[in-house]
C-alpha cells in the first residue's frame, strides 16, 4: 500500500512449525527469555513456546532493521511491527518487487560496485553488533543499482553465540560465491577475516 511513509510492504510471519530455522540450535531463542517456564516452553516447542518464539523472531528482525538503518546499511526502512508482522519500506517499483540478487547477471563496473556495496553493508552489520546468520544471494534484493539486505529474523548479536564467527564466515562465503560465479575474484577467507578483525573485535 501507499502511505505517508511511501510504498510499504508487510512481512507476516508464519507459525514457527513451518519455518526452516524452527529446530536449529544455532538460532536458539530460549536463552533470551528470563521467565524459566516460558524458556522451557520454547525449548519444548509447545504452542505457547512457538508463539513466544515467533514473537522473538519478529522483535529480532525489527531491532536489526532499525539498528542497521541507523548505522547506514542498505536495508529496508522499518516502519512498525506487532507480534506477527513487520511493516517496512517496499523495495521495487510499479512493476513489482526488486529482483533477487541471485536473479541478476551483473558485469564489469556494476558487478564490482555491487560487491563493494555489499561488503560495506557487511562491515556496517558488524559495527552495529549483528551477524545476519542467513545471508545469501536469495535474501539480497538488487534495487536502484545496488544490493539491499533483507530477511533478518535470525540475525544475532556478535557476542550472543560463541560461534558467531562461523555464521559470519558462512554469510560472506554465500554472497561472495555469487560474485565469483559472475567472474569476480574474491579471497573469501581473507575478506571475512579482515572484516571480522576490523569491525567485530
Amino acid at each position: 500500500p501507499d502511505a505517508p511513509h511511501g510504498r510499504l510492504a508487510a512481512k507476516v510471519y508464519r507459525d514457527r512449525r513451518f519455518r526452516a530455522f524452527a529446530n536449529n540450535a544455532d538460532y536458539a531463542d530460549a536463552g533470551r527469555i528470563r521467565d524459566r517456564r516460558l524458556a522451557k516452553a520454547v525449548r519444548k516447542g509447545s504452542r505457547r513456546g512457538r508463539r513466544e518464539s515467533q514473537r522473538l523472531w519478529v522483535e529480532r528482525e525489527w531491532e536489526a532493521l532499525v539498528a542497521l538503518k541507523q548505522a547506514g546499511a542498505s536495508v529496508p526502512r522499518a516502519v512498525d511491527h506487532n507480534d506477527v508482522a513487520v511493516l517496512m519500506e517496499f523495495l521495487g517499483d510499479d512493476s513489482g518487487p526488486a529482483p533477487l540478487l541471485a536473479e541478476c547477471r551483473l558485469q564489469g563496473e556494476a558487478l564490482q560496485g555491487a560487491w563493494l556495496a555489499l561488503r560495506q553493508d557487511l562491515a556496517l552489520l558488524l559495527l552495529a553488533g549483528f551477524v545476519h546468520g542467513d545471508l545469501s544471494p536469495y535474501n539480497v534484493l538488487y534495487c536502484e543499482n545496488r544490493p539491499r539486505m533483507i530477511d533478518l529474523p535470525q540475525a544475532i548479536a556478535v557476542d550472543d553465540l560463541s560461534d558467531s564467527w562461523s555464521l559470519f564466515h558462512r554469510d560472506v562465503e554465500n554472497v561472495a560465491g555469487y560474485f565469483q560465479r559472475q567472474g569476480l575474484e574474491i579471497d573469501v577467507l581473507q575478506e571475512a577475516v579482515g572484516l571480522w578483525e576490523r569491525y567485530a573485535l
